[in-house]
């Protein structure tokens, strides 16, 4: 399960997978049935005016 804030009030957020597109989400988010592998999951916040911030990202391993 994931959880995101932005100190900016009124913005949406997009997150990606593995690299996956971007695309619309929300907080919390939660991955389930992933593969024993390395994943890396990113989100970045959006504004009214279409201004991106950064993405940031964290990976793990889903182990046996």
């Amino acid at each position: 399960t994931f959880r995101f804030t932005d100190t900016e009030a009124g913005v949406t957020f997009l997150c990606r997978l593995d690299g996956s597109a971007f695309s619309a989400c929300s907080s919390p988010l939660n991955y389930l049935g992933l593969s024993q592998a390395s994943h890396t999951f990113s989100v970045k916040a959006q504004d009214a005016a279409g201004n991106q911030s950064g993405a940031t990202s964290f990976t793990w391993t889903v182990t046996p």
